[in-house]
C-alpha cells in the first residue's frame, strides 16, 4: 500500500526518556495480518522492559505519494496531508496499557509538520475495558 506509519511510546518510570520504544508497520499481502505500528512498539516495550504502563505515545503516518520530508530539533520527519489517528484495534490496546485509563498523551503529526496533542480517551471515547472484566493485567498478586 505504501502507507509508513511510525510509533514511539515512552513508559511511565524514571529515566523513561531514554527507554523510547518504537515500532514502524510491516505489510503482508493479507492487511489482516499486518503488524501496527504500535503493536510493534508496544510489544517491542514488553519484550524488553516488562509490563509497564504507556505514559506518552507519538505517531506519524503518510502515503508514499503525500510525503515531504522535514527536519525538526535535528531529527528527520514527514510532513502529511491530514492527521492519520491510529486505528481503533490500536487504541484499543492503547488504552489498556495506559497509566491513567485512557488520558495518556497521543500526539499525531500533523501536515503543516506541528503535533496535534490530544488523549487515548478523546481518541476512542467509548472503549472496552478491561476494568469492565475485573482484570488488572498491572495489579501485583
Amino acid at each position: 500500500s505504501h502507507f509508513r506509519v511510525g510509533a514511539a511510546l515512552i513508559p511511565v518510570g524514571p529515566q523513561s526518556e531514554k527507554r523510547i520504544q518504537v515500532g514502524c508497520n510491516c505489510e503482508v499481502g493479507s492487511y489482516s495480518q499486518t503488524i501496527h505500528a504500535e503493536g510493534c512498539a508496544w510489544s517491542s516495550m514488553i519484550a524488553e522492559f516488562g509490563t509497564i504502563r504507556i505514559a506518552r505515545i507519538a505517531v506519524v503516518a503518510a502515503h508514499e505519494a503525500a510525503e515531504v520530508s522535514f527536519k525538526f530539533n535535528g531529527q528527520n520527519f514527514v510532513k502529511v496531508s491530514q492527521i492519520m489517528m491510529p486505528c481503533g484495534h490500536c487504541l484499543q490496546t492503547l488504552i489498556d496499557n495506559s497509566a491513567i485509563n485512557g488520558k495518556t498523551q497521543l500526539m499525531v503529526l500533523q501536515s503543516n509538520g506541528l503535533i496535534a496533542i490530544s488523549t487515548l480517551a478523546y481518541a476512542l471515547p467509548m472503549p472496552f475495558s478491561l476494568i469492565q472484566l475485573g482484570i488488572n493485567i498491572f495489579e501485583k498478586k
